[in-house]
């Protein structure tokens, strides 16, 4: 996912390392709130519509960090309005996703991209 000088650029990053607290899914509409902690402090990122939702679930329990791109900036013009979604261990990409939205929300309040 990068551009033409070979810097990602990412919509939002979580910071290093998170611990993932919880999952829970939705069915209808299809929706993904992701319970995290960082230095104590819990954040939830929602995520909309995620596909496929097999490689949302599987590789949490290994997640230091979270890093959302928008798919659309980053050169495909068939996924305008679309984020990519990297699950990140300690050094490496481990599992994407696509979803249509993202919200974090966190104890200051919700910021969205």
């Amino acid at each position: 996912m990068s551009r033409g000088n070979g810097v990602v650029n990412y919509a939002y990053e979580t910071p290093y390392p998170i611990e993932v607290v919880r999952l829970l899914i939705t069915g209808s509409p299809r929706t993904v709130v992701l319970y995290f902690t960082v230095d104590g402090r819990e954040s939830a990122l929602r995520l909309n519509n995620p596909q496929p939702l097999e490689s949302v679930v599987q590789r949490f329990d290994e997640c230091y960090q979270i890093r959302i791109v928008d798919s659309h900036s980053a050169g495909s013009q068939l996924e305008f309005g679309r984020y990519q979604v990297e699950i990140w261990d300690e050094d490496n990409p481990i599992s994407e996703f696509r979803v249509d939205a993202f919200k974090l929300e966190n104890g200051s309040g919700n910021i969205s991209p």
